[in-house]
């Protein structure tokens, strides 16, 4: 578990690996969508959906829309199911989320997955509207949706921060311990400071 109390004592609720190591394949849920979030991608939390449906709808046409329309009014799983993904969708903000795909130093590499999910996120939105037959995300529940809206702009100094310290660990191998810890001390408040404002850790 991972508590600082410099940051406001965030705890994370487990070891972040299955097994001993720093092994990609043996990273653990909880690290892997806290990473989504703080990157504001919220990638977990809708990525997929828009293809799910769209599928759906290209394979049985206005009939499939027209059942999917019924079942957001009729079935309650579905309706929370949708609605939760319009949420995590008005929270993702991708110029954000493109300043931490600028980490990644292989163009090509960094601007096909970045551009696919760009894609994806549009094709979600989409078809989560129309689905729920909104004109926004988040149209049934105004002061939410406000609320959300208001506060993403706080946060986004936190993520600018964040993305410069972490190309500075990374560019500056020969850190010394002191400045390492100071740089350490600055990204974990980074961290508690963007789940605050997202108002989730992962």
């Amino acid at each position: 578990a991972l508590r600082d109390r410099r940051c406001g004592g965030m705890v994370e609720s487990g070891p972040a690996t299955r097994r001993p190591g720093h092994r990609f394949e043996n990273l653990r849920a909880i690290p892997w969508v806290m990473s989504w979030i703080q990157s504001r991608y919220i990638l977990s939390a809708w990525y997929g959906i828009g293809h799910a449906l769209s599928s759906y709808i290209d394979e049985r046409g206005k009939a499939g829309l027209h059942e999917l329309q019924e079942m957001y009014r009729a079935w309650p799983f579905f309706r929370s199911l949708i609605d939760n993904a319009q949420l995590s969708l008005l929270k993702t903000d991708l110029y954000i989320a493109g300043t931490y795909a600028q980490l990644v130093q292989d163009r090509s590499l960094r601007r096909a997955i970045h551009g696919r999910i760009v894609e994806e996120y549009k094709r979600a939105v989409e078809k989560v509207l129309q689905i729920s037959s909104q004109k926004e995300l988040l149209g049934f529940h105004k002061v939410l949706r406000d609320s959300i809206l208001l506060r993403n702009p706080y946060v986004d100094p936190l993520n600018y921060l964040q993305v410069i310290y972490l190309e500075k660990m990374r560019q500056d191998e020969k850190l010394d311990e002191k400045k390492r810890e100071k740089i350490d001390g600055i990204l974990l408040l980074t961290v508690n400071g963007i789940a605050f404002g997202m108002k989730s850790t992962g």
